[in-house]
């Protein structure tokens, strides 16, 4: 299993697809696209730069953004080949919000 911390995003919003870059410091360490719904999403891909690469459905846009912008520390993790997750790396205390 391949992990990744990070600690920045970008975001770019196109007419058909939402993409989200993961970044510890100045390295990018992740790519998550977001297709319009009922598009078939790709296996998630591991590079061979460690970055990690994923799709999800649009309809999912709005909780990661949420989750990128009040959680931390917060990983993308490559566990199966063609599988991927973002998200905290363990447990996390309920109410925390350290973003707000």
């Amino acid at each position: 299993m391949a992990s990744n911390q990070f600690t920045k995003y970008y975001m770019c919003i196109g007419q058909n697809e939402v993409d989200v870059h993961l970044y510890n410091d100045q390295t990018i360490v992740g790519s998550i696209y977001f297709k319009p719904e009922g598009t078939a999403l790709q296996p998630a891909l591991l590079e061979s730069t460690g970055k990690i690469v994923l799709q999800y459905p649009m309809n999912l846009l709005e909780a990661t953004m949420q989750m990128i912008r009040y959680e931390k520390p917060l990983y993308i993790w490559y566990s199966n080949p063609g599988v991927a997750y973002i998200g905290t790396f363990g447990q996390e205390p309920v109410g925390e919000q350290e973003g707000v």
